[in-house]
């Protein structure tokens, strides 16, 4: 027999009865810690069973708490408590969804990572990323929690390509902030095999020279461009902006080739009119 829920905030109290005794679980979370006490029912009184049980969150940012405790039966026919907290930080968001087992006082949890996207009516955030379920033990508690995450419309799953990508790109442009403007030489990064930045050039038209191959490619929303030697079979991401949306009036980067052995010329069109940049791969100077 289940008996009804008292809400308070982030504070949650949950009755149940196991044979002919009745037990009690407070639930609380703050900005750093859930914590259960656990109670049974002696006469008209609450006793308290052991110890507090905590579990930290793990946190990086700003914590908050979109959704209220709930309790959640699982297909196992066990009973848990549901929370939920999201994490705001420099480098995204974290959702993170958890259950406590009243029987067996353990603590489960996932979490779906990612950047922030434009929320949509009645949404207090919305996440673009990957979940940590891949990562995780399979149990049916994870099983329930990465149900909960495909079913929620505030997440937004890509791929593991996608996601390795994304942070190719950021490190990238935080590493190149004044790319576009006085920059008067650029850092370059790597990309791994298993990122869509390495599918597309793959797939993409390249100019070659010597060992060397370049290409342009548009990825995740921005164009990059990428060369790879042959030899050593490692693969650079030399630039990265916007990408061009509007020929008529931004900035197109058409195609990359090479000068000279160790130039990178990239061409660009803006409406009527062309213009150049150059990177020298050797010396990472970039002349415009």
């Amino acid at each position: 027999m289940l008996c009804p829920l008292l809400l308070c905030g982030q504070s949650f109290s949950y009755e149940y009865l196991k044979g002919k005794k009745t037990y009690r679980a407070d639930m609380e979370i703050s900005d750093s810690l859930v914590t259960v006490n656990n109670y049974v029912k002696r006469g008209k009184k609450w006793k308290q069973e052991g110890s507090a049980v905590a579990f930290p969150l793990t946190l990086s940012g700003t914590v908050s708490f979109p959704d209220s405790i709930s309790v959640a039966v699982l297909s196992n026919g066990k009973t848990y408590l549901e929370y939920s907290y999201l994490d705001s930080s420099a480098e995204g968001l974290s959702f993170t969804r958890g259950l406590y087992d009243i029987a067996d006082f353990d603590f489960s949890e996932l979490s779906f990572n990612g950047k922030p996207l434009k929320t949509k009516e009645g949404q207090a955030f919305r996440i673009e990323g990957l979940s940590s379920y891949a990562l995780c033990e399979v149990s049916d508690e994870t099983n329930y929690i990465d149900s909960l995450f495909k079913a929620d419309a505030r997440l937004v799953q890509i791929s593991q390509a996608d996601m390795q990508s994304d942070s190719y790109i950021q490190w990238w442009l935080e590493n190149n902030p004044d790319a576009m403007g006085r920059a008067r030489s650029v850092e370059f990064g790597t990309i791994s095999e298993t990122s869509s930045l390495y599918t597309a050039f793959n797939k993409a038209k390249k100019a070659s020279r010597g060992k060397l191959q370049a290409a342009v490619v548009d990825v995740r929303g921005y164009s990059a461009v990428i060369v790879k030697n042959t030899k050593t079979q490692s693969h650079l991401l030399v630039w990265v902006e916007p990408e061009c949306k509007n020929r008529k009036t931004q900035r197109f980067l058409s195609q990359v080739y090479f000068q000279d052995d160790n130039t990178l010329v990239l061409f660009y069109y803006k409406g009527n009119s062309t213009f150049k940049y150059r990177i020298n791969l050797a010396t990472r100077v970039l002349s415009k």
